[in-house]
């Protein structure tokens, strides 16, 4: 009798319910909490059968996995979802609904990637680049230039000029001497002399005013 009511039930389970997807993963976690429940509930006395009592041990370590387990799952989908943009997580998203958003989200991830890669990389030539340009300027152009004049006389007048450069050519003097002589100084005497590094050159100019 109780063998036809068995086949019976499962029968009648089999034809008027349809099982719907999660539906195991959602309904056997409670279960396991009652049959836990029960089992704490109803400790095993020395007069119980040994047999049923190893049982009893045997289903707390089972529930006490399984609950460990499933909290480990729970963890990985919480930071799983939590690598998602904030914009495509909710609290309420299920755990097929974040296994699919993520393996959307990995590509597009993967394109930034290298598209920023690409980007630094043109960013280090242009700057390899200009860095070249700005040294090469710096060869041929003066860094910086101090004037300073005295009088000697009316009409003699001693000019002292730096220039911190590592490539103080003749060239540079003459241009000194052409503005010099617009200004209606002629000059006398000329000397130069350079620092031991050769950054800095020196020249000492002695002018006599004319009268235009």
């Amino acid at each position: 009798m109780i063998n036809g009511t068995q086949i019976q039930c499962e029968n009648t389970f089999s034809s008027s319910t349809s099982i719907e997807p999660g539906y195991f993963c959602e309904s056997l976690l409670p279960e396991l909490e009652l049959q836990e429940d029960h089992f704490l509930s109803t400790t095993p006395s020395p007069k119980d059968n040994p047999s049923s009592s190893n049982h009893f041990h045997k289903k707390l370590n089972h529930n006490a996995c399984e609950r460990d387990r499933r909290k480990k799952l729970n963890s990985l989908y919480l930071s799983l979802r939590m690598l998602l943009p904030e914009s495509e997580r909710s609290k309420k998203m299920g755990i097929p609904v974040t296994v699919s958003r993520v393996l959307k989200y990995i590509p597009e991830l993967q394109k930034q990637v290298e598209k920023m890669t690409k980007k630094k990389q043109q960013l280090l030539v242009k700057g390899s680049q200009r860095q070249k340009h700005n040294s090469t300027s710096k060869d041929h152009c003066i860094d910086s230039l101090v004037v300073t004049a005295t009088c000697l006389t009316d009409k003699e007048v001693m000019v002292n000029i730096c220039i911190l450069s590592k490539r103080a050519d003749r060239t540079s003097l003459i241009k000194y001497l052409e503005i010099l002589e617009g200004e209606g100084l002629k000059l006398i005497n000329a000397s130069t002399t350079s620092a031991p590094l050769g950054e800095r050159t020196f020249y000492n100019l002695h002018f006599e005013l004319t009268n235009h």
